[in-house]
């Protein structure tokens, strides 16, 4: 599962500044800390193999779950000792007529096998009270103290990454959020489900944990987590899942970026503010009604994976889908007392700097999620005035756009017959106040300002980037092959400053017929048995001086071409299907002369090789920037697998000898997806561009 941020508190309170926690905020039932959780209640379940349900009178105390005939507890019907709950949950029937259901999961006492059992809470009161102190009861002490109530607990054991270990967890769902607390640490961890973009089921081969009951498959989001039953892992992924698929008109439930804006805002903002600033009219136009729905129903859905492509989407249909999202949510992005709080200020007898002070003061009453989306509503505003020259809106055009949709006027009054336009001309006059000031009252910092300008900087640089390609004109003369060896082929000039993308946008300039629509640029050695995508921002001229200072027949066969990118959506299509894969990974490896099977381990920047995976010590470790990496290996090393990977240090000498006749080391690979690990460590080191037709 990955996820955008998590922290270590156990606050979730719904403000900022001096806010107030959002007061639908559950609480937990009355509970005496350190004292032994008692519950009493009548619930039904099935005795024994009987096929219909029965009342019983159940007692939780002492960290048991007792079942009695009736209320007086003198016949004992079944006990169940919290320690063996694996998981406490709660489940709606399909059938109307039946109360939600009380499910366990727990290890039996005497069989030492993982049973399920369903119960009939009539109130679901007691239902939710049932699940939160048979919680309290089976989780420790470190998070056995969090107040409100719960939704679904259990224990598990969790991962943190592919280069962590297994460890036993207690782990609770409440709300939006999903806390745990491994062994050994005095503090729980929350992961926000509306920040969460992916989940991934991982199959039994990929390094699933050793120490659970039931051997299965787990589930990954840059947490792995696995239970000891397959239906608990099953239940809890179903629990992750249905938070991600859950779809809200309500703001504070929307998919989160790291920021706490939806991401529907996010993406939307981010998007018109690379290209669409200079745009005349923006925010005023509109797009195609069509287009709008089908884009905006895309980010409802799945925000996260609905990517804005500037030649697949205008601006005028961003914008429009940005300010219908804000129209379309429950509430007002600034609520009714808020912005009643905002207008009582409004008059020409308050002095300037108090009423920026009741401004604050008022905005900040904004719950966590309404005051970062408004903060980044407003700086983008703010924003698109700096080009009022170029996109001819200024402060007051974009005050009577959005003080409509932000404050929702007509809200404002619950007599809409005397809805003013006096109430227009100040909200228009709150929202101008909100974008002129917007450093000052959304605290603005000096460092935030320098980012923004080096944002800034590098949106200038990608948008003219894509306009005029660099001319190739000076340097030594070399010779290019394009889509095959001596098939198209023409002399350029390699400069200094001359990189790989350069080249490929002058390859667009020659009018190459079939040229395919992603391109990279390859440096091919070795008689053509070894090559390598070259990243776009590497220097060529560094390529031919390495190339010079080489042996002649090593450097006799060497040569550049540029043709169709198939490595890069290749990793794409491997990052997709297997993000979280093992660190491990078997290969046969010719470090001189012969190969010999070893085992293969990658960490950030490092690629170790062991001779077993018990071993404490390294045979050798590389840094993977400190080498060239290219595909495949010599034929006169005779590689005993068909995926092959020689990497050479990234020098000027290249030396040959008795014990050292092959160039670099060579690793051979069974599997693809093996090779495709280590390619993409590599690459991550050194990320690729490739140039498309759409630039």
């Amino acid at each position: 599962l990955n996820f955008i941020g998590s922290s270590s508190n156990n606050n979730n309170a719904e403000s900022v500044g001096n806010g107030h926690t959002a007061s639908n905020q559950p609480q937990s039932p009355i509970l005496t800390l350190n004292a032994n959780v008692c519950f009493v209640g009548w619930i039904a379940g099935k005795k024994g193999r009987a096929t219909t349900m029965t009342k019983m009178w159940s007692v939780l105390k002492n960290k048991k779950l007792s079942f009695f005939v009736d209320d007086t507890c003198e016949k004992l019907i079944d006990c169940l000792p919290c320690n063996k709950i694996l998981l406490v949950s709660k489940q709606h029937s399909s059938e109307s007529t039946v109360e939600p259901l009380l499910i366990l999961h727990y290890m039996h006492p005497r069989r030492k096998k993982i049973k399920f059992r369903r119960f009939v809470v009539e109130d679901e009161n007691d239902l939710t009270a049932w699940i939160t102190l048979l919680g309290k009861s089976i989780i420790g002490d470190v998070m056995g103290g969090m107040d409100g109530v719960f939704d679904t607990v259990g224990k598990v054991y969790i991962k943190h990454g592919t280069t962590r270990i297994w460890t036993s967890a207690d782990l609770v769902k409440r709300n939006y959020s999903l806390y745990y607390a491994t062994e050994g640490i005095d503090c729980f961890f929350e992961v926000d489900f509306r920040k969460v973009f992916s989940i991934r089921d991982m199959p039994e081969k990929h390094e699933c944990c050793a120490d659970v009951k039931e051997k299965g498959p787990c589930f990954a989001f840059t947490l792995w987590i696995q239970a000891d039953s397959k239906a608990v892992t099953a239940a809890w992924r179903a629990v992750v899942q249905s938070m991600i698929n859950k779809q809200s008109n309500v703001l504070s439930e929307q998919r989160l970026s790291s920021d706490n804006v939806p991401m529907i805002v996010e993406k939307c903002i981010n998007f018109i503010s690379v290209y669409g600033l200079e745009t005349e009219g923006i925010h005023r136009m509109c797009g195609t009604v069509s287009k709008i729905d089908d884009l905006y129903n895309k980010l409802i859905v799945d925000p996260f994976s609905t990517h804005l492509l500037p030649h697949e989407h205008s601006v005028h249909t961003v914008t429009s889908v940005l300010r219908k999202f804000l129209a379309s949510v429950d509430e007002p992005l600034v609520p009714k007392n808020i912005t009643i709080n905002l207008l009582n200020h409004i008059n020409d007898t308050v002095e300037w700097k108090c009423r920026l002070r009741y401004y604050d003061e008022a905005i900040r009453q904004l719950g966590r999620i309404n005051y970062s989306t408004l903060r980044k509503l407003v700086g983008h505003l703010k924003e698109v005035t700096q080009f009022s020259e170029t996109n001819k809106m200024n402060v007051q055009n974009l005050a009577c756009i959005f003080s409509p949709t932000i404050f929702r006027m007509n809200q404002i009054d619950d007599d809409k017959d005397k809805f003013s336009f006096q109430y227009s001309v100040k909200l228009f006059t709150v929202m101008a106040d909100l974008i002129e000031n917007y450093e000052i009252l959304f605290n603005i910092s000096e460092e935030e300002n320098r980012r923004d300008s080096l944002v800034q900087k590098a949106k200038k640089k990608l948008i003219s980037s894509t306009e005029t390609p660099k001319k190739v004109s000076s340097g030594i003369l070399h010779c290019l092959h394009v889509l095959e060896k001596d098939r198209i082929s023409f002399n350029i000039k390699v400069g200094v400053d001359l990189t790989a993308e350069n080249v490929c946008e002058y390859v667009r300039t020659r009018g190459v017929a079939s040229l395919p629509s992603q391109i990279a640029l390859f440096e091919v050695i070795c008689d053509g048995q070894l090559e390598r995508l070259v990243p776009s921002d590497e220097s060529v001229f560094d390529i031919i001086m390495r190339w010079i200072s080489w042996p002649l027949g090593d450097r006799v066969g060497n040569y550049l071409i540029v043709k169709g990118d198939s490595i890069s959506s290749k990793l794409n299509d491997y990052a997709t299907k297997f993000a979280s894969s093992s660190p491990w990974s078997t290969a046969y490896v010719s470090v001189t002369k012969s190969f010999a099977k070893r085992y293969l381990a990658l960490f950030p920047n490092e690629l170790m090789l062991f001779r077993n995976q018990k071993d404490d010590n390294a045979e050798q470790v590389w840094r993977i920037s400190d080498f060239l990496w290219f595909i495949g290996a010599e034929a006169k090393r005779h590689p005993p697998a068909k995926f092959n990977v020689t990497f050479i240090r990234n020098c000027e000498f290249l030396t040959r000898s008795k014990t050292l006749p092959f160039m670099g080391v060579a690793l051979s690979f069974k599997q693809e997806s093996d090779q495709l690990r280590l390619l993409s460590a590599v690459y991550s080191e050194n990320p690729l561009i490739s140039v498309s037709n759409c630039v």
